[in-house]
């Protein structure tokens, strides 16, 4: 044995053999257990080692007047990072609970369960299920309030109608031009309920000393609102004028306008006949391309898209499907309730059916140009009222010219 460097004599080794440099009393300078050479840029001061400062716990006893670092040994940022724990997830017994309850958890809910059954009639991002008893409800009500009291249905038309605009006016607020809104929201119950009073089986209402025509009423209220749109907005600043009335009178002919026609059909020979075949065709066109785009999705070579951009599920097939349907229902119900032959009616329910995807493809692209899914949430399961007036809007127009027409 030896002395060390500052004559002390070191502590006795009990046979135990240590590597070269790292024996008591070894110089501090000389190797580290770490491997790293005390000093500069090690991140360990000199005369410590990985064991501590000094050699032994005899130096700090024997020489209390030698200099120690007064600061705790913190060793190099690179080392520690590359000594940091990161718990293998597939290992770390903490994970072990949540791999557990991920095992153990079922596949799938129950098929009993609300969650599964909600599930089972969610498409398109709608519960079936509900969408189906509302549009039933809703089909009762205007049925019975046609057959029984008319006025009831004119003042829910005109709600409806009503409510179509308000939702189209704040679905364009977000584009470039500005409607003037609250004059077609104001006026659009009272065209629809003014046609309805111009009817000749309520001349006797009127204290006028002339008829006035329904289809008259209808083109002389526009005109009047188009006027008022163009005057109020005489009070703004002269730049987007021309987009803002052009936004008024778009939203005034697509609703109101087009709207009471449903109004107009009311005073024809087959009211309740007249009106129920602009929902027939229409019901019967999206049940039959529903049908028929399902049937072919799971087919070998899968439908063919047929508005990508517009409506992504619309396909040719559903659309083929939605024409036969539609035609056949069409030709049934106005051979039965209007009298029409066959081939007549044939013919009446593949123009409407066909007048129903056009009008259906207009509001998918007003939507998509809006940034919408719906226009509105008041009817459960279908949106707003927008949504269900999509197809029965240009339906209405078309059946009451064709009806003109053939009589």
């Amino acid at each position: 044995m030896h002395s060390d460097d500052y004559g002390n004599e070191p502590e006795e080794t009990l046979g135990i053999e240590f590597p070269p440099g790292m024996e008591p009393g070894a110089p501090s300078g000389a190797f580290d257990a770490s491997g790293v050479t005390p000093g500069a840029g090690s991140g360990i001061p000199v005369g410590a080692s990985a064991w501590g400062v000094g050699s032994s716990r005899q130096h700090a006893d024997a020489d209390a007047d030698v200099d120690l670092p007064t600061q705790p040994w913190t060793p190099d940022r690179s080392v520690a990072a590359d000594l940091r724990y990161e718990p293998d997830p597939a290992r770390d017994p903490r994970s072990l609970g949540d791999s557990r309850s991920a095992r153990e958890a079922p596949s799938s809910a129950p098929a009993s369960s609300p969650t599964a059954l909600k599930g089972r009639f969610q498409v398109g991002g709608r519960n079936l299920l509900v969408a189906t008893i509302v549009a039933v409800v809703l089909l009762g009500f205007i049925i019975a309030s046609l057959i029984w009291v008319p006025w009831v249905f004119v003042g829910f038309a005109a709600i409806f109608v009503t409510i179509g605009v308000v939702e189209l006016n704040n679905a364009l607020l977000d584009s470039t031009a500005k409607p003037i809104g609250w004059i077609v929201t104001v006026f659009t119950p009272i065209i629809l309920v003014a046609t309805y009073l111009a009817g000749d089986h309520l001349t006797w209402a009127s204290p006028l000393p002339v008829t006035v025509s329904p289809f008259s009423v209808v083109i002389g209220a526009a005109a009047v609102v188009m006027l008022l749109c163009c005057v109020w907005r005489l009070l703004g600043p002269t730049t987007g004028y021309v987009n803002d009335v052009s936004t008024a009178i778009f939203v005034l002919v697509y609703l109101p306008v087009l709207g009471s026609s449903i109004v107009l059909l009311m005073l024809g020979a087959h009211p309740v006949a007249g009106v129920l075949m602009c929902l027939v065709c229409p019901i019967a066109n999206d049940t039959g391309a529903y049908a028929l785009g399902v049937a072919t999705a799971s087919t070998v070579g899968g439908n063919h898209k047929m508005a990508p951009r517009i409506s992504p599920a619309k396909s040719w097939e559903g659309f083929v499907g939605g024409l036969v349907v539609g035609t056949a229902a069409g030709a049934v119900f106005s051979h039965f309730a209007l009298d029409y032959s066959w081939l007549l009616g044939a013919i009446c329910g593949l123009l409407l059916s066909l007048v129903a995807v056009f009008g259906d493809l207009i509001e998918s692209i007003m939507k998509r140009d809006a940034g919408l899914k719906d226009f509105g949430h008041i009817i459960p399961g279908h949106g707003g009222a927008m949504d269900r007036l999509d197809s029965i809007i240009f339906v209405a127009p078309v059946f009451y010219l064709f009806t003109g027409v053939v009589g």
